[in-house]
């Protein structure tokens, strides 16, 4: 009788990553449809002053979701790709504070609430991706 031991391979991800990965997919997903399907009422709900700018940034989101899925799914995680969606996360952190503290577009206090809910979101999924890469590039 022999015995047979299984080696996780070393880019064995930690649960927390994938779960990250797979939630921030389904959300960036589900915003971009939002974005795109309700683009007028959204808009005008968040103060903007041509509620359409939504329609871009829906594309935009549901281009970032299919690159998350497509990182979330592959056997072993390709920590490029993992450190991906840590940069795209972060850039998306970055532009909610500029839209928060710039001005550049006028938003309702609804308008704010969606940004700094966005905000909140993208960063917790930025820092739960950076430090599951860390893992698995340890």
């Amino acid at each position: 009788m022999s015995t047979q031991a299984h080696a996780l391979p070393t880019t064995a991800a930690p649960n927390y990553l994938l779960r990250s990965l797979q939630a921030n997919y389904v959300l960036s997903f589900l915003n971009g449809v939002l974005f795109i399907v309700a683009a007028n009422p959204v808009g005008r709900w968040m103060g903007l002053p041509n509620p359409m700018i939504l329609l871009p940034i829906g594309i935009l989101f549901i281009g970032y979701a299919a690159f998350v899925y497509y990182t979330a799914t592959r056997p072993v995680l390709n920590p490029a790709l993992v450190m991906g969606t840590v940069v795209g996360d972060s850039s998306g952190f970055v532009a909610c504070l500029l839209l928060l503290f710039t001005n550049w577009v006028p938003l309702s206090t609804a308008g704010y609430g969606v940004i700094i809910f966005i905000a909140v979101v993208v960063d917790v999924f930025a820092t739960l991706q950076f430090m599951g890469w860390r893992r698995l590039t340890a």
